[in-house]
């Protein structure tokens, strides 16, 4: 990502408004381009940062420039001149009188003023600027005298003169809109200096809508009450504080300016309950009150299966919320109920979306009573959209009063990562549960009392205490999918969470995808996108996993105007899944039928900050990932958190043996260790690789070598492929060349491009062949596995060195000197390697792109020979000495 711009005037140091994102420096480029010849009008909503991208043209453009400001505002929008007042203190007052004449004399003055330089006057607030002042503005704009920097809301409230200005080709548009989440997260980072984790920045983000003057106030009260602090040099979020309010004191959008009472109380309405159907809407006020908000741009209308209306803009949501008395809630509230809002909504049906929810929220907050049969619904509603919060509120309304509110309790619970409590709340229930009460209900039968023992899950298929326990500890992968359970889809989710891959009924969950209830389907596939990628079928989840991605994202239209579903947010998170092959990441994000509420799970983005930093330490950045990975142990504190510290942690002791850092892996493995929580085996398995990859370079390779091959023999015995050859893979890197044939074999089994560079790094160390190896090294580079890559050539190397293959060695050179001074496994086994001179490494970084001896020596003007003794010295240095699995080879030959 690019740096961001600071631009503020002379004299202010305020970095929450100052700050420019790339993409807004390079739109700022494009204004100040067309200020060369004609003006330029800057249009978008309160709040979305015209004024500060206005001020950063200002400085861009060149010395010869003489600026002038002038600023539009309800006080002197009712005085003639009033905006410009200030170049007419010395006009006599009969000029006044003359349009043509204060055109003249503010003309005389601005090139006194501008001493030969060309004058551009900056407009602020246009919608907001006199008649007289606009005109002779325009009028100035027209004779060529200036060129005007306008800011504007919208086109349907700047003066007529300006748009008249706009039709002749002299204001050339240019629309703002909020950021997006990739432009909050660089703003989010300069503001704060620091990095902002993925799940602090996306609810910065989808709480101020994107609006950067509501995501500055937010940022700035997050951090002053604590709820965002700073961890291991990252910003993470509480999860367990109250969120305040947003201080908008001051902020005054023109478009909320004059509104008629009627005009303002359904504007009201709309903030607090969100979108309605049109049909309610109408219902609770006029259509004459409805066409002046849209009118305004306060209210948009969205079309669909039902129609709607409702207000997108999130910075006049908060304005129009804050400061409201409670009183004057429920008083709005009692006026949509009064209007038949339950009765509408029942009839929309599905068709309502987020309405019948938002009401729900909305009655609660004000303590109206819901009745039990709509508050289960409205729980329900809140499990599928991913607020296990709210749903346990609504839930707790109708407990009972109804045989149900156990169950949805249990799932709400469940949602939460507090298996306790869901068996609780389902035990005393007793035999009250409905069967179709969903997950929680299918738990039911044969509940431990009082509550569920821990699963540590020690190995694959390791059996719990009680099965019913399990059950439950299993459903924490759910996070709140809701909807009734398949017994099937109840045995299924049990044998993943303990590896047993080959007891998954694969045949029924694949006819579970053509089965009537969408809840089921949709389980189904998530599922089957998981037992795909852990039994080594990555083409086959990929693929089930992008039909799974099209059907969740983006809302239709009864969700419009809630937060835009941040396409590029869960796309990046697919991606980081997908390379990592971590699936139950990828399955967390696609359990929900709508991807936007995933995104506002905190572990979620903890998955995401592991995958992403286990990338960059494949990629041969430790540092980098080091970093990341801190980041993701600091947020992971809730008790849904707790089943990735196991992963955290070993991953953070990989990092740190690649940065050659003993003390780090010690540290990070002691906390491994200690780590006794409920972990679904594919997540185990992982750390148990990263865990002994790390531990070998504290002791014995041969003995890590040896667990890792257990380990891998028992993946494969229950069908988890993926692990097994991750673990024979481990082993063959500390050196283990009874593991090679093994690894050749099964990564013929294993689709994906890891698996066919391991195919190739085991047959090519059986065979002796560097060129196998360096086949295993161009897949592994090609697919970001640069410390792979490197350590597949440098046993090419000392193979090829070894037979006289200098264009073998010359290629192998090339991925080593991808980073020649990184650690790994290849190196670490042996101590570490020599350090390249300053003229190795040059010769080395020209050998990389093919250049030939020839040139090299042209290049540096010496002799060819001298090159030859360079790359001499540099292959010596860079393959590996007593390779354990080449001189076990070479025994065995």
């Amino acid at each position: 990502m690019t740096s961001t711009v600071e631009a503020t005037r002379p004299g202010e140091r305020d970095p929450a408004t100052g700050l420019v994102p790339a993409a807004r420096h390079r739109l700022a480029v494009d204004i100040a381009a067309s200020l060369s010849s004609q003006g330029a009008l800057i249009l978008g909503g309160p709040g979305t940062g015209k004024t500060t991208l206005a001020r950063h043209v200002l400085q861009l453009l060149d010395g010869n420039t003489h600026v002038e400001r002038v600023r539009g505002g309800a006080m002197v929008a009712a005085i003639p001149y009033g905006a410009i007042h200030y170049l007419l203190s010395e006009v006599e007052l009969q000029v006044l009188e003359h349009p043509i004449h204060v055109v003249a004399a503010v003309a005389r003055l601005l090139r006194q003023r501008a001493q030969g330089r060309r004058t551009v006057i900056f407009i602020d607030n246009a919608e907001l600027l006199d008649e007289q002042a606009a005109a002779t503005l325009a009028q100035l704009a027209a004779d060529a005298t200036v060129a005007l920097l306008v800011c504007a809301e919208d086109t349907a409230r700047i003066p007529a003169s300006f748009a008249g200005l706009r039709r002749n080709g002299l204001l050339a548009r240019f629309d703002l809109s909020a950021f997006g989440f990739a432009e909050a997260c660089e703003w989010l980072d300069a503001a704060l200096a620091g990095k902002v984790g993925g799940y602090p920045a996306h609810e910065l983000w989808t709480e101020s809508g994107g609006n950067p003057l509501l995501l500055g106030i937010l940022a700035g009260e997050w951090t002053r009450t604590g709820l965002l602090y700073r961890r291991e040099g990252s910003w993470c979020l509480r999860e367990e504080a109250g969120r305040p309010a947003p201080g908008l004191d001051g902020v005054r959008p023109a478009r909320l300016e004059g509104l008629a009472p009627g005009e303002r109380e359904l504007a009201e309405i709309l903030a607090l309950a969100g979108s309605l159907p049109m049909a309610l809407v109408r219902r609770i006020g006029s259509d004459a009150d409805l066409d002046e908000l849209h009118s305004r741009g306060i209210v948009a209308l969205g079309s669909g299966p039902t129609a709607v209306a409702g207000i997108p803009d999130r910075l006049l949501v908060e304005l129009l919320r804050s400061g409201m008395p409670p009183e004057r809630s429920r008083q709005l509230l009692a006026a949509v109920l009064g209007a038949g809002g339950w009765e509408v909504l029942d009839t929309e049906g599905d068709r309502a979306g987020t309405a019948t929810l938002s009401l729900a929220r909305w009655a609660l907050e004000a303590g109206a009573e819901l009745g039990a049969n709509r508050a289960l619904s409205a729980a329900r509603a809140a499990l599928d959209a991913g607020d296990a919060g709210l749903a346990l509120r609504l839930a707790g309304q109708a407990a009972g009063g109804h045989p149900a509110s156990a169950a949805l309790l249990a799932e709400a619970h469940l949602a939460l990562h507090d298996a306790p409590a869901a068996a609780a709340a389902l035990a005393a229930a007793g035999g009250a549960i409905p069967q179709q009460g969903g997950y929680a209900a299918a738990c039911a039968p044969g509940l431990p009392r009082p509550g569920p023992a821990p699963l540590c899950g020690r190995g694959a298929g390791s059996e719990p205490a009680d099965g019913c326990t399990a059950l439950l500890a299993a459903g924490l992968s759910r996070a709140g999918a809701g909807g009734p359970l398949d017994p099937d889809l109840a045995a299924a989710e049990l044998d993943l969470h303990l590896g047993r891959f080959r007891d998954i009924p694969v045949d029924r969950l694949q006819a579970l995808l053509h089965a009537p209830e969408p809840g089921v389907r949709h389980r189904a596939a998530v599922l089957l996108t998981q037992v795909y990628g852990g039994t080594g079928q990555g083409a086959e989840a990929e693929r089930l996993a992008g039909e799974l991605a099209d059907r969740s994202g983006p809302p239709g239209s009864q969700d419009s105007f809630a937060m835009e579903f941040a396409v590029e947010a869960a796309d990046g998170l697919r991606e980081r899944f997908r390379r990592q092959g971590l699936w139950e990441g990828y399955a967390r994000l696609l359990g929900r039928q709508h991807s936007r509420s995933a995104l506002r799970d905190a572990t979620l983005w903890a998955y995401a900050d592991l995958a992403e930093g286990l990338r960059l330490a494949d990629a041969g950045e430790p540092r980098s990932a080091l970093a990341v990975l801190l980041r993701a142990r600091g947020q992971l504190k809730s008790p849904g958190g707790s089943r990735l510290l196991p992963l955290a942690v070993a991953a953070c002791a990989y990092a740190s043996a690649l940065l050659r850092d003993p003390d780090g892996v010690r540290a990070h493995l002691a906390a491994a260790d200690d780590q006794e929580v409920c972990v679904p085996w594919p997540l185990r398995a992982a750390a148990r690789y990263y865990a002994g990859m790390a531990r070998a370079t504290l002791g014995s390779y041969a003995a890590a070598a040896a667990q890792l091959q257990a380990e891998a023999a028992a993946a494969e015995a229950n069908g988890a492929l993926a692990a097994a050859l991750r673990f024979l893979f481990g082993a063959a890197r500390l050196g283990a060349s009874e593991a090679l044939p093994q690894l050749a074999g099964l990564a013929g089994r294993v689709q994906g491009p890891f698996a066919q560079a391991c195919g190739s790094f085991g047959a090519g160390l059986q065979a002796g062949d560097p060129a196998e190896l360096l086949s295993a090294a161009h897949v592994a580079a090609d697919d970001g596995h640069a410390v792979f890559a490197r350590e597949a050539a440098r046993l090419a190397l000392a193979l090829a060195s070894g037979c006289g293959e200098t264009a073998m060695m010359r290629t192998a050179q090339k991925y080593i000197y991808l980073d020649s001074a990184g650690f790994d496994f290849c190196i670490g086994r042996l101590g570490g390697g020599q350090a390249l001179t300053v003229r190795e490494q040059e010769v080395a970084g020209l050998v990389a792109v093919g250049r030939s001896n020839l040139d090299i020596a042209q290049h540096f003007g010496v002799s060819v020979r001298t090159i030859e003794g360079h790359l001499y010295k540099l292959y010596a240095k860079l393959q590996p000495k007593h390779d354990p699995i080449l001189g076990g080879l070479a025994l065995e030959g």
